[in-house]
């Protein structure tokens, strides 16, 4: 074995030992006790989820250093001869053991076998259920990490999809706004499983896991997973002030963070926390006012308006607002929430949001929109008719 000491990264394999030979640390033992052929092995070394090195199936240890790429659902994007692969539960700047699949068609996801050195970023995960609940995809990253990745993702999604330029979008882009420690869910949505337990998704699944206990939700969310509900239901659930409230019951000063006493329901969409909907609320109203101390006589066509969230501070400043929203039930609430505002001008009217979309083109000043994940149909062509 020392012999072979000289050589730069290479896997040797003596005596059923797999060793690692690098010139600044000398060999080291990778795996012990099992017979291992040298072209069985493969060493994986990555720079921003780029070029690896040999790949073979059945394994091989994966070096994730720090600018490894995080991508959307939680995992790590790396390459190999074989092109692109997905494994699960990796940290920037760790060694890590995976089985990646032979090239194939769409997409492959590698199954981590083993972390050989921790990356400083990995923590212990909170959470009991974590290996196999889909609700949660970076609990074993520290909040420094997760608050990274996420900005990365941004980033990535502005310059290589959206084809800006990297200098642009490091000054535009505002940091993440990151919650204070213990912030938990006011709203979640569960399936019944057979027995009638809360359940979530499993990971990557649509196999159900049952929830005893989630450090994730506000404790009375909690509360309810000793309940039983209708076998096979969706069970929509959020807290207010006043307590916790399941589907079509009423949900009183959650749709605008507590701002206004806005009224929905526990199944109707709005942000999962206090901070998250304050800091959307807060950073879209200062954009809209543009250092201006109010937006009197402004007017603004607002577009997936919901039931208020923006709407009611927008009107608050002053602003004369067309809020379009597609959903019956929402507009429903918003045309009743508006009236929170004293003198408030705002015309409420519910209509498909797409290209096509009528709207007052003289007067319209500034165009504020929250769609849902699927962004909005014919964006481009819409916003041309400006």
């Amino acid at each position: 074995c020392e012999r072979t000491a000289g050589a730069q990264g290479r896997l040797v394999v003596a005596n059923n030992l797999l060793l690692e030979a690098n010139p600044n640390d000398g060999l080291r033992v990778l795996r012990i006790g099992q017979p291992v052929r040298a072209r069985e092995v493969a060493h994986i070394t990555t720079d921003v989820g780029g070029n690896f090195g040999s790949s073979t199936n059945g394994g091989g240890q994966l070096g994730l250093n720090g600018r490894t790429v995080l991508v959307p659902g939680g995992r790590g994007l790396c390459r190999d001869d074989d092109g692109v692969f997905f494994v699960d539960g990796v940290a920037p700047g760790e060694f890590v053991e995976v089985d990646a699949p032979k090239k194939q068609k769409g997409a492959r996801n590698a199954r981590l076998l083993q972390v050989l050195e921790p990356s400083p970023e990995r923590v212990t995960p909170d959470c009991a259920i974590v290996d196999r609940c889909g609700g949660c995809d970076w609990l074993h990253l520290s909040r420094a990490a997760q608050t990274a990745g996420k900005e990365a993702i941004v980033d990535d999604a502005l310059v290589r999809v959206g084809k800006f330029a990297a200098a642009d979008v490091a000054r535009f882009r505002r940091p993440l706004l990151v919650p204070p420690a213990g912030e938990r869910r006011r709203r979640a949505r569960f399936v019944a499983d057979n027995d009638g337990r809360l359940t979530f998704s499993a990971r990557h699944s649509h196999d159900r896991v049952v929830v005893d206990a989630c450090p994730a939700v506000d404790d009375r969310i909690a509360a309810l997973f000793a309940r039983r509900f209708a076998r096979g239901a969706t069970v929509a659930v959020a807290v207010d002030d006043t307590g916790v409230h399941v589907g079509d019951e009423a949900v009183v000063g959650e749709v605008t963070a507590g701002a206004f006493a806005a009224v929905s329901r526990a199944s109707s969409f709005a942000q999962a926390t206090r901070f998250g909907g304050a800091a959307i609320r807060d950073v879209v109203v200062d954009a809209v006012l543009a250092g201006s101390a109010d937006l009197r006589g402004r007017r603004v066509l607002e577009l997936f308006a919901g039931s208020g969230h923006l709407t009611l501070p927008l009107l608050a400043k002053g602003a004369i607002v067309d809020a379009v929203e597609g959903d019956a039930g929402a507009v429903g609430f918003l045309q009743q929430n508006v009236k929170l505002v004293p003198g408030a001008i705002a015309g409420v009217r519910r209509a498909f949001i797409d290209e096509g979309l009528e709207f007052p083109t003289a007067g319209v000043e500034v165009v504020v929109a929250d769609p849902p994940r699927t962004g909005i149909p014919g964006a481009g062509r819409l916003f041309a008719r400006f």
